[in-house]
């Protein structure tokens, strides 16, 4: 099976190590550079969910965008009225994430978030439910019921932690993999010159390393810009033989298996996109 770096010619990408501070804290990054930048313009709203519910008071809208020109700001819409925007994006080539606060009062509202410069796009309407009756999670008690004993108690397998024999016994979090997606169609071409791609994106916790596996075609290494949040370009420019609908997923090391989680289907194709 190739690889990324064996299958994608050497005019799209130049990789270079970055580093952005974001609230004064410095974070790693990799910004993905291109002589030629495909066409590509997106936004969407990872935060609060589709047709989710929240509390009133202050709300936390969580934006990515991408576009072929410089976006100088995301803004955030309710109800047709700028109610917040954000100007210090985290930047990963051209993918910006931002996260905005919104005073929510209680009612059904839709939420429209619009890059600034970029190509002034905005995302699908996202609809919210604003109400006191969000339901809260069980506490959790303050001791755990001794289990009846028989002959033997086995021991319960590893879920949210896991044992790292680096740390001498100690324990470390399992990864997880949340929201996953495409920042637009998932469709590309066997042409470079066509200048098609999409990114693929995911909310990774407890990870340094994520992989977009395209089965059938290779694998493409994911960044991130921002703790958790994790992207991948993926460009046009790929083999006659690879034509068709391939399944993506998201690959995360855990201990000596991996986790996986599928994102959707890439559909690859001979012509130019409309």
């Amino acid at each position: 099976m190739r690889t990324y770096a064996d299958r994608v010619p050497a005019w799209i990408h130049i990789v270079i190590p970055a580093l952005m501070t974001t609230s004064g804290v410095a974070i790693g990054a990799t910004a993905l550079l291109a002589d030629d930048a495909p066409p590509s313009s997106a936004v969407w709203i990872d935060s609060p969910g589709p047709d989710g519910t929240v509390a009133p008071g202050e709300v936390t809208v969580v934006a990515h965008a991408s576009a072929e020109a410089s976006i100088t700001d995301l803004k955030l819409f309710v109800d047709g009225e700028e109610v917040a925007s954000d100007e210090s994006l985290v930047r990963f080539g051209r993918l910006v994430y931002a996260d905005m606060k919104w005073q929510a009062s209680e009612g059904d509202h839709e939420l429209i978030v619009r890059q600034g410069g970029g190509s002034g796009t905005a995302s699908a309407a996202r609809n919210v439910t604003v109400s006191d009756s969000v339901p809260t999670p069980d506490p959790v008690p303050s001791e755990s019921p001794t289990p009846t004993p028989t002959e033997e108690t086995p021991t319960p397998t590893p879920t949210q932690e896991t044992i790292d024999p680096d740390l001498d016994g100690g324990v470390v979090d399992t990864p997880l993999i949340g929201a996953v997606g495409f920042s637009s169609a998932p469709r590309v071409s066997v042409r470079a010159s066509c200048g098609n791609s999409v990114i693929v994106y995911a909310t990774i916790e407890n990870t340094d390393e994520a992989t977009v596996k395209i089965t059938g075609v290779g694998s493409y290494p994911m960044s991130t810009a921002r703790g958790t949040r994790w992207s991948a370009q993926i460009d046009s420019g790929f083999e006659m033989e690879d034509i068709g609908n391939h399944r993506v997923s998201i690959l995360v090391p855990a201990g000596g298996s991996m986790i996986e989680k599928r994102v959707g289907s890439l559909s690859i194709e001979e012509g130019c996109i409309d």
